[in-house]
C-alpha cells in the first residue's frame, strides 16, 4: 500500500493511515490460521525534517504452543516505531526505511517491524509453559 507523504514532506505535520494487512502468505511456526488480517493503525510525523512512522498493530491468530503442542488463541496488541528516510543511499540500515517519489510502502514498512517483533517461541499460558494466551 503506497502512501502519499508528499504534503508532510513539505511541511512539517502529521498524516494518518489505517489499513488491514493480510500475513497469511507468510509462515509462522506457531501460528496455525489466522483469524483475521492484522489492523494497523498509525501515523507519520515530520518534526524538524525527521519522518517517523508510529503505528499499533493488532493481531488474531490461533496459535501453537511450543513447549506442550496445546492449540491456543491468541489476541494482542504492539506498538511500533520506524525512520523515514527521502533519498535513502544505505540500503544496509534496517532501522530507516525508504521514502521514494514522496512515497511509502507502509505494506513493507509494518510487515517487516512485525516479523522482525515475532517471539522465538510460543506459549500458551499454562502454568508450565510460560504466559500469554487465550483459550480457543
Amino acid at each position: 500500500m503506497l502512501f502519499d507523504l508528499k504534503e508532510v514532506l513539505r511541511n512539517p505535520g502529521v498524516r494518518e493511515f489505517k489499513f488491514e494487512l493480510d500475513l497469511s502468505e507468510f509462515e509462522f511456526s506457531s501460528v496455525k490460521e489466522w483469524c483475521a488480517p492484522l489492523t494497523v493503525d498509525g501515523k507519520v510525523r515530520n518534526s524538524g525534517g525527521v519522518l517517523t512512522l508510529t503505528c499499533t498493530v493488532t493481531s488474531d491468530a490461533v496459535c501453537v504452543c511450543d513447549r506442550c503442542g496445546r492449540e491456543f488463541r491468541r489476541r494482542e496488541s504492539g506498538d511500533y516505531e520506524a525512520y523515514l528516510q527521502e533519498n535513502l543511499t544505505d540500503d544496509d540500515n534496517p532501522d530507516i526505511f525508504p521514502v521514494k517519489g514522496g512515497m511509502v510502502d507502509l505494506e513493507e514498512v509494518v510487515r517487516t517491524l512485525y516479523v522482525l517483533d515475532a517471539p522465538a517461541l510460543t506459549l500458551c499460558g499454562e502454568t508450565d509453559c510460560g504466559f500469554g494466551g487465550l483459550e480457543v
